[in-house]
């Protein structure tokens, strides 16, 4: 990230995540933002990671329930 390599930070960011990294995970978010994908920030910021390493979509809620 200090090069400006954002894609390669986050690629790092998302295996580090994966290892338990916090630090990381915010470290991803700046990625994002620095890439100008605000809105893949957003989303990650609020919702996290899926298990399979990508950004978790919007959770929905049952309105039956």
């Amino acid at each position: 990230a200090d090069h400006g390599l954002w894609d390669e930070a986050f690629s790092w960011c998302r295996r580090a995540v994966a290892a338990g990294s916090e630090l990381a995970a915010h470290l991803a978010v700046i990625s994002l933002q620095e890439l100008g994908r605000d809105a893949e920030a957003v989303q990650l910021e609020r919702y996290g990671w899926t298990l399979q390493g990508g950004i978790a979509p919007t959770w929905k809620l049952d309105a039956a329930e």
